[in-house]
């Protein structure tokens, strides 16, 4: 999984508009999906995408439920890591592989 990370308004809709699914049930959804995913990454990324966004994200992957997390590091420290916004993967998209 993700581990804890803060669940943002805005993953919530996204998640609900993208992946066509009922708002009540959304945060669970999500929920259960981060105790699913392993950690990924996008393969040529743009230098300029990261210099837009000027923080790295991280990323994970449910390859299952074909779902991306997108991950933002804190803004302060002693807060939680941000849940920022869920999509599906693109090409790009690798699951890390991880240890035995």
């Amino acid at each position: 999984g993700i581990g804890s990370v803060e669940l943002t308004a805005h993953a919530v809709q996204q998640y609900v508009s993208r992946f066509d699914r009922k708002p009540e049930k959304a945060w669970r959804e999500l929920s259960r999906i981060g105790g699913d995913a392993q950690p990924a990454v996008r393969a040529h990324r743009s230098a300029l995408s990261d210099i837009k966004h000027r923080r790295q994200a991280r990323y994970a992957m449910d390859a299952k439920r074909n779902v991306m997390l997108v991950i933002a590091e804190p803004d302060r420290p002693g807060c939680p890591p941000r849940l920022v916004t869920v999509v599906r993967p693109d090409a790009n998209v690798r699951l890390v592989p991880m240890p035995p």
